[in-house]
Order: structure tokens, then sequence, then C-alpha cells
């Protein structure tokens, strides 16, 4: 446990020393050199719990005493996980400890699958396109080579799942009706398969909906939208 000085903060840099390091960056290389696994440092307003396990990256995860009071839930998951009974009387699966290797392994199947679903659905891609392609005499790809088409694909998926997960954490305005019907991808298959079910499957293969709307999604996360219904910060990423 690491307590900082009055006026300090555990995640800036402890100032008039030489290693521009903050408090909690400070107690990953503590936990490195005595071989703990958890640490604790607070500033009284902040109490952040430093984990680090050798081969994989340190974790944070941080409660503010100010809001114990408004919201006590929090204060309820702060004892639950940091109780003198989850160190002394638990099982070792239900430690602290045992806690977050469970939840690295919940962690690991959840990376995995997503990924083999990412590899199938570039896969799905790559073919299709080469299906069009085929039936346009092979003109479509005639100067695009494989690496660029699979790199393109795979582009695809990437900013995909980017605004699927931004979407669901409520990173972009899901809340407001402009964005949700003129960009949101977590809405585009369901109004792809309402299209479907009014004039049948046939209709997906001969419109182009969907890919003007992905390119606007992707260009107003990266350029933003400044309209008089919705207002979007650049992000300006790669």
């Amino acid at each position: 446990v690491s307590v900082v000085g009055a006026g300090l903060r555990v995640d800036e840099p402890v100032p008039g020393d030489a290693w521009p390091a903050s408090s909690q960056d400070r107690m990953v290389e503590h936990l490195k050199e005595s071989g703990c696994r958890l640490g604790l440092v607070t500033d009284g307003e902040r109490w952040t719990l430093v984990s680090w396990q050798d081969g994989e990256n340190p974790g944070f995860a941080t409660w503010w005493s100010s809001l114990w009071r408004e919201e006590r839930v929090t204060l309820q998951a702060f004892r639950t996980l940091l109780g003198q009974y989850r160190c002394a009387s638990e099982a070792p699966e239900d430690t602290l400890a045992g806690l977050l290797d469970r939840s690295a392994v919940d962690q690991r199947e959840v990376t995995t699958k997503l990924g083999d679903q990412t590899l199938d659905a570039v896969e799905i891609l790559i073919r299709t396109i080469d299906q069009i392609d085929r039936d346009r005499g092979g003109g479509l790809l005639a100067e695009v080579d494989e690496a660029e088409l699979y790199d393109a694909a795979v582009t695809v998926m990437m900013r995909l799942i980017f605004l699927f997960f931004a979407e669901e954490n409520d990173l972009l305005p899901t809340s407001e009706p402009l964005y949700v019907d003129r960009y949101a991808a977590s809405t585009l298959r369901s109004r792809l398969q309402e299209s479907a079910d009014e004039h049948g499957e046939e209709v997906l293969e001969t419109t182009h909906d969907g890919w003007p709307r992905l390119l606007a999604a992707w260009r107003a996360v990266f350029g933003g939208v400044d309209h008089s219904e919705m207002v979007l910060a650049p992000y300006g990423g790669s």
C-alpha cells in the first residue's frame, strides 16, 4: 500500500523527482521487484488498485472516494474486492488474485473468439468481392493485387469493430436520432433485414445502401460532424 502526499495525485508524475513516473507506475515497478501481485495507491481521493503479473500488461482500477456517499454501489464494490476476507478466508479461486486470473482467461477466450469471427468475416468479404469480380469478367480487381485486397478487407473489419465498440459503450451519440438514422453501424443490420423482409432477400444483392452509410460513419468519426441536430468532435485517428 502506498499513500501519496497531500496535494499530489496517483496518476501524475511525482514533482521534484528525476524519474517522471506517477505513483501508480512506481507501484508497478515495485510489484515487479518484490514479486507481489497486487498493490494499492491512494491520494485520499483516488484509490487505485494496481495488478501485475509476468507476461501481462499491468492493470489499474480506480475508485473516487468523493462518489461513495452518492453512489453507494461503488463503495460496495471497493469493500467487496478489498475486504480482508478476500485475502484471508476465501478459496484460492475467489481471492482477488484468483478473480483476476479468471478474468484474464475469460478475456483471452473473448479475444480469440472475436479474432476467429473477424477472420471469418474477412474471408466472406473477400470471397464476395471475388465473385463480383468474376461476374464482371475480372475487370473489378484487374489492378488490385491479393495483398492490397486483404489489407483493405481487414481495414474494413477493424473499423467496423471500432464502431460497434464505440456505439456499445456510448462513445458515439447513439441517443441522437440523426446519428441512429444516418450513421450508426449497430442499427444497419436491422435496417437491411427490414428491407429483406419487405421486398425479399434478393433485394440485398442489388442495393448498395449499407456501404455509403459505413463510409459516412467512418468519415464522421474521423472528421467530426457539425450539424444543427448533432455535433460530433473529430477523432482524426487512422
